[in-house]
């Protein structure tokens, strides 16, 4: 985004109320004609703090802008909703403004609606409003756990680590038992020993079910006689399913180099939602291999819906999308169709959205504990394969 649009963007939003009204007939599927729906959005847009002097003397905080660019893309798809009948008023809500933030909490708490980029006591804050009035929030920051707990009006908007995993799990399940499946993550890394024992705990639900286990070989070292048994481990019938827990470039890199000497065996890489964006992965290694990751977002540019997203965006804020104003018009459109559709029972049913979202998929379901909601979760999960030097999505999941 252009500096100055950026600034201007950010003075606009912050401590602004976007009355959304309806320019059509309420569609048949809209239960809530008449309702003035209020949503809030609680944002890092750091207001105060900014200033534009000259091209060289400037402060824009790159989550203000992540912030500004989800805000736009979530106002789209509200002004689209309307076009189907649906009337809002969108509240903006600069969190890192304490007068804003107290203002916004009071003006708030009859809210129908929330949604927001936070963490820390801010976190805390919002969370407690949301559950002590039964309003919904959808958290919009990627989340490798949920960070709240025990509350059931708390929706996480994309994917945990754990429910890529299942995902994974119940994919190399599927598809490849009876095959060579082998599990390689560094043991003095804590993340990837996490998703290890997030496979384990998998498989062991399977036992306990009555099911067969998916009988797979562990490494969790790294020296040269680990990677000598792994090389020795790989079956020269069967398809090796090799998962590596792992977002390190360079680990990353050296494991596929040392699969690479044994090209005259079937292997199929499977990794980790973090390499969609990590520059520093091998494209070279990684087309020598059948290489499959899970994600909850990704968008082809020459898409149709794309196309007509980043042309509505461009027209309506005069500079074209990011990823962070798609996840915002995703967001918007499907929890706002949802809220208009069913107003303050929307946590009652998630079902599959009206129209295909542009980058995003959506399967929300309660977390439970017991009889229990813990949060609720975008569990939407789906493949992608690396083919001729980029990702692309995968239809043989």
């Amino acid at each position: 985004m252009g500096i100055s649009k950026f600034f201007h963007s950010v003075v606009i939003l912050s401590t602004a109320c976007w009355c959304i009204t309806a320019s059509a007939q309420p569609s048949d599927r809209f239960s809530t004609q008449g309702t003035v729906f209020q949503v809030g959005l609680f944002l890092p847009l750091n207001s105060k703090s900014i200033f534009l002097n000259t091209k060289d003397d400037f402060y824009f905080p790159e989550e203000a802008q992540i912030a500004v660019e989800y805000a736009q893309g979530l106002m789209l798809a509200f002004e689209e909703l309307a076009s189907k009948g649906m009337k809002a008023q969108l509240h903006i809500v600069d969190i890192l403004d304490s007068t804003d933030f107290s203002r916004g909490l009071k003006q708030l708490s009859n809210a129908h609606l929330l949604f927001g980029m936070f963490h820390g006591k801010e976190l805390k804050t919002i969370n407690e409003l949301s559950f002590s009035n039964h309003i919904p929030v959808v958290y919009a920051l990627p989340t490798l756990t949920s960070p709240v707990s025990g509350n059931q009006y708390f929706i996480l908007g994309s994917a945990t680590l754990r429910s890529h995993c299942e995902y994974l799990f119940e994919y190399v399940y599927r598809r490849h038992f009876g095959d060579r499946v082998l599990l390689v993550g560094r043991k003095q890394v804590a993340q990837e020993m996490e998703v290890l024992s997030y496979f384990q705990s998998l498989n062991q639900k399977k036992t306990e079910a009555g099911l067969y286990p998916l009988p797979w070989i562990v490494f969790q070292d790294t020296g040269r006689l680990a990677l000598r048994n792994l090389a020795d481990s790989l079956s020269h019938l069967l398809t090796n399913v090799v998962i590596l827990a792992s977002n390190d470039a360079q680990f990353i890199n050296s494991i596929m180099h040392h699969l690479s000497k044994h090209a005259e065996k079937s292997i199929k890489l499977i990794g980790m939602p973090g390499w969609r964006t990590l520059e520093r992965i091998s494209p070279s290694l990684l087309d020598s291999f059948d290489c499959l990751i899970s994600t909850s977002f990704f968008y082809e540019r020459t898409d149709s819906a794309v196309q007509h997203f980043r042309n509505n965006y461009q027209a309506r804020f005069l500079v074209p999308p990011s990823e962070h104003a798609l996840r915002g018009y995703d967001h918007g459109k499907y929890f706002g169709n949802q809220l208009a559709q069913f107003g303050r029972w929307m946590l009652g049913v998630f079902p599959p959205p009206a129209s295909p979202p542009v980058a995003s998929v959506f399967k929300v379901v309660p977390v439970m504990q017991g009889e229990n909601v813990l949060y609720r979760e975008n569990k939407g999960v789906f493949l992608l394969r690396y083919t001729q030097g980029k990702w692309q999505r995968f239809s043989g999941s």
